[in-house]
């Protein structure tokens, strides 16, 4: 889990791509495409290589 304190905009390469990766939200929120998580969201992947995603403020996940 990490803390964000500030809004980042990330782009999250995998190593493999086919694997899964999920992502969760404690606290904050993250935009995940043209989706929104906020506190207790989550969402995952599968077949891809890389995710566009931004932190917005104050967010743990």
């Amino acid at each position: 889990m990490d803390e964000f304190n500030k809004v980042l905009e990330e782009v999250c390469n995998l190593k493999q791509a086919g694997k899964r990766v999920y992502i969760f939200v404690v606290e904050g929120e993250v935009r995940i495409y043209n989706y929104l998580l906020s506190k207790r969201g989550t969402m995952g992947f599968s077949e891809t290589s890389a995710i566009d995603f931004d932190i917005i403020e104050n967010s743990k996940c």
